[in-house]
């Protein structure tokens, strides 16, 4: 950690960034809160008995929390968001505490990001039968596990001994931050692009219409949208120096590292949301009307349309009974390798063995 020493005029000084820690701290603990709440709310409503995966994305929500929890501290008593120059005219105290802080979210940042993570590898393994993709699911598991623990790691040596980060104390040893900080969330962009593409194969084997497949991409496609958050994040630390300014500079990075462990929070929890969305919209009077024509949309309800789409569209009636079959909690295919669960559509006799595919 470099301290500022430049003399800097009364306007550059006054400068803050606090209010935007704040309001993106605001948005998110409430965003984080109803999604757990939708979750096991759905969950209760689908009647799907609360499992190992719950306890993962669980434990992901507490850690977002406590990031966020962090930052305000870091806002309020460690002046993240104000100029260095400033905060140790005001206290020099708060660099010690803000550094101190710095290393907490890290470690909590590592934390919250593989527990969803897990959760969604729970899901996979639900689904996938076939045991090339079952060992995939478990290798990318292990790597994220020894990803978190190494990284764990390598922030409480960032500095041997580890207070010199906050103290510097003469004849310390300091491995580069902006290096550590920047590496030790790259095995999360690799290991989110393969489980993204990880479900594909099996999707496309299923004998069913281009928009059931979709949906059932999208469902799980949501696991993994942390991934454009992890990519905007890494890039941060490229253009910001996290050794200079700090209690400025790292107002950015603190707000990515809430957004990222947020909708990795998030998007667990809304994979899971499907029987409260069809609880929903079978309860709107939109959705009891007889005299339309609906869309079925990809994972998810129909919509009244009267236009020609490249989806398939059906009498809502005979959508009703299709849905009502399949009504569990993954968009509609086999949760277990010993159950294959067999549709029959009445307009067109056509037969998805999803058992079969996955």
């Amino acid at each position: 950690m470099v301290a500022s020493n430049s003399q800097e005029s009364p306007g550059y000084l006054a400068q803050s960034r606090q209010d935007a820690v704040r309001g993106v701290a605001a948005i998110f603990v409430a965003l984080d809160t109803i999604a757990i709440v939708l979750r096991f709310t759905s969950k209760r409503i689908g009647r799907v008995k609360f499992g190992w995966d719950d306890g993962w994305i669980t434990c992901g929500y507490l850690c977002s929390i406590a990031i966020i929890a962090c930052s305000l501290v870091d806002v309020d008593s460690a002046g993240l968001g104000l100029h260095e120059d400033l905060v140790a005219t005001i206290n020099p105290v708060k660099i010690a505490l803000w550094a101190k802080l710095t290393l907490i979210i890290a470690v909590l940042y590592q934390l919250a990001v593989v527990t969803p993570k897990l959760g969604i590898l729970l899901l996979y393994l639900h689904i996938f039968n076939r045991r090339r993709l079952r060992f995939v699911c478990y290798a990318i598991g292990a790597i994220v596990i020894l990803n978190c623990i190494s990284s764990i790691i390598a922030i409480s040596l960032i500095c041997i001994p580890l207070h010199a980060f906050w103290d510097h104390s003469p004849g310390a040893t300091c491995v580069d931050t902006n290096s550590l900080f920047r590496w030790t969330s790259f095995a999360n962009i690799v290991t989110d692009m393969v489980m993204l593409v990880l479900p594909v194969p099996t999707i496309i084997k299923l004998n069913s219409s281009v928009s059931v497949k979709f949906g059932i991409f999208t469902t799980l496609a949501m696991g993994s949208v942390g991934l454009v958050f992890s990519i905007l994040r890494f890039a941060e630390f490229f253009t910001v120096d996290a050794v200079v300014d700090v209690t400025w500079s790292g107002t950015n990075l603190v707000i990515w590292t809430m957004i990222e462990s947020s909708i990795y929070s998030i998007a667990a929890c809304l994979v899971a949301c499907r029987p409260l969305v069809r609880y929903i919209w079978r309860k709107t009077s939109w959705a009891n009307t007889t005299d339309e024509v609906e869309l079925e949309l990809p994972g998810g309800p129909t919509f009244a349309s009267t236009a020609h789409h490249d989806y398939r569209m059906r009498p809502r009636s005979e959508f009703h009974d299709l849905d009502s079959e399949v009504d569990d909690e993954y968009s509609g295919f086999a949760m277990s390798k010993d159950v294959r669960r067999s549709v029959n559509t009445t307009d067109t006799h056509h037969r998805v063995e999803i058992g079969e595919a996955i």
